[in-house]
């Protein structure tokens, strides 16, 4: 879905650099996630990382519930 948004919002003359330089972020952000979850799974362990996440994750949820209330005018 995003990609056809960027299909339809990006100028046909810079899509190829445009979705190129996409693809090679995707590539390096993929690599720096596994290497931080590499990273906090030695320095907390997996019960401290997993409940860590867990509440990222429901925080998320009920900012973005929230938000939505509140500016879905």
């Amino acid at each position: 879905m995003v990609s056809t948004l960027f299909q339809i919002k990006v100028p046909k003359e810079a899509q190829g650099r445009f979705f190129s330089f996409r693809g090679m972020l995707d590539r390096v952000m993929f690599q720096i996630s596994l290497i931080a979850t590499g990273a906090c799974l030695d320095w907390f362990g997996i019960s401290t990382f997993l409940l860590t996440l867990a509440l990222i994750t429901i925080s998320s949820g009920i900012l973005d519930g929230v938000q939505h209330e509140l500016f879905s005018v």
